[in-house]
């Protein structure tokens, strides 16, 4: 942990409702599939993408995330174009992709996670990013949040993973504000 005490982090959820084909309208009977992005890599197991970051205290909290979020997609974006100079110029494209998404945001406070020690602990924001599924950014997430010794893929909500417990709570604050919705 960077500092004693409390520590900010962020957690990202990105969603993903299954894609269906133009012009096609699924029923009221059939049940949309909703898929996550998860990390994963061999002696972590698997989680969301997150950072920790101290910031600024502001009046408005949804401008903050936005930032914070559009600045470590940026880094990730940097890093992924340095290991493959040739992939989609996500650096440039990042804010005219997310703006295409619903952000959300959720303070789940301190939790308990295998990060925090005697001195130290993570409270936790989480973002929700609900990607569209109609446009090429979704295909492309994966890649981002991949590097070194770490794979990034789109699991199914249903069926996932086994996930860490404080990442899992994230996630199901969202499925159930959508399952709402």
């Amino acid at each position: 942990m960077p500092a004693f005490g409390e520590n900010k982090a962020f957690y990202l959820v990105f969603t993903l409702d299954e894609k269906w084909d133009y012009g096609y309208i699924p029923s009221q009977s059939q049940s949309v599939r909703r898929q996550v992005l998860l990390r994963s890599s061999a002696s972590g197991g698997n989680h969301l993408p997150w950072f920790l970051c101290n910031h600024a205290p502001t009046e408005d909290k949804n401008e903050l995330l936005e930032v914070l979020l559009l600045a470590y997609m940026q880094r990730m974006a940097l890093d992924m174009a340095e290991r493959e100079p040739e992939s989609y110029n996500f650096h440039s494209n990042l804010p005219k992709e997310l703006e295409k998404c619903e952000l959300d945001y959720h303070e789940m406070g301190c939790l308990e996670d295998k990060v925090n020690c005697d001195n130290a602990w993570i409270n936790v924001t989480a973002i929700h990013i609900q990607v569209p599924g109609s446009y090429r950014f979704w295909e492309l997430l994966p890649q981002l949040f991949a590097v070194k010794d770490v794979e990034a893929k789109w699991e199914i909500l249903s069926s996932l993973p086994p996930v860490r417990e404080s990442h899992l709570q994230a996630i199901a604050v969202f499925n159930e504000k959508l399952i709402r919705a």
